[in-house]
């Protein structure tokens, strides 16, 4: 059985999903503190990304930032973060999770049992934005 549903139906739902990044919204906040290079790194459209980078160039804030591109605009979804371990990964990541929470005000709210971090929606807006961090 097919069902298609009318377009103007379909683009309603889709608006009410994904919502554009507001003036102010932490996102816009947080990639304005990024280096040149970091927002070269979160603007390029490619599905799959490797950062080639020296020891200090800030990847793990640009891997937390990432992480948090889309946090504003799609309740309800992960973004995932893999490390060789799960301690591996929570000892890159996690620190720079809390400080971008602190600094911009995220609301979120850590599980340090499954390594986890859920924002709020900004504006009031229903949902939650989940981060994990995982080993492979």
């Amino acid at each position: 059985m097919l069902i298609e549903t009318p377009t103007d139906a379909l683009e309603t739902a889709v608006i009410q999903t994904k919502t554009a990044p507001d003036e102010g919204s932490p996102w816009s906040r947080i990639y304005a503190d990024l280096f040149d290079e970091q927002k070269a790194a979160v603007d390029d459209p490619s599905d799959r990304q490797c950062w080639e980078k020296g020891r200090r160039a800030g990847g793990s804030h640009l891997a937390g930032s990432y992480l948090l591109k889309d946090y504003h605009r799609w309740a309800g979804h992960t973004s995932l973060f893999i490390a060789l371990t799960k301690e591996h990964a929570k000892a890159i990541l996690w620190p720079t999770l809390e400080l971008l929470n602190a600094k911009y005000q995220l609301g979120g709210v850590p599980n340090g049992l499954d390594l986890s971090w859920r924002c709020p929606m900004p504006g009031g807006r229903p949902g939650w934005y989940t981060t994990m961090l995982k080993g492979a």
